[in-house]
């Protein structure tokens, strides 16, 4: 598994994962984002310092994002995993790149809101 920055190209990528089906109903907010606040919210995220979003391939097929919201005194971990490449165990392998990505630059701990009924995730983190 390789990991790189997100950037402006990765737009449409990340727009159809946070819209999948699954991922929407295990969000805490589960309402259908429009292509035109996706659009915004993700152009303004990468301009923004405190955010941190990693695109994680295998095989040069993206397939997942990891993303830190970092705050005063933690960072919030946000992952997202391709819908072809879900449980099959790359979860914690996923968020293992991505949160030694995160601490080459930044010293805070990490925290992840998880919801219960999400049984994949659960076992992930």
């Amino acid at each position: 598994m390789e990991i790189r920055q997100a950037n402006k190209e990765d737009v449409d990528l990340l727009y159809g994962w946070s819209n999948d089906k699954l991922v929407r109903q295990q969000s805490f907010n589960s309402a259908e984002i429009s292509y035109e606040s996706h659009c915004h919210w993700f152009n303004a995220k990468l301009k923004e310092e405190k955010y941190l979003i990693f695109i994680i391939a295998l095989n040069n097929h993206p397939m997942a994002m990891v993303r830190f919201e970092v705050g005063d005194e933690s960072a919030l971990i946000s992952v997202s995993i391709e819908t072809a490449f879900r449980g099959k165990g790359h979860g914690s392998e996923i968020i293992k790149i991505g949160t030694q990505h995160y601490f080459k630059t930044h010293k805070l701990p990490v925290l992840a809101y998880v919801k219960k009924s999400n049984i994949g995730s659960v076992k992930s983190f």
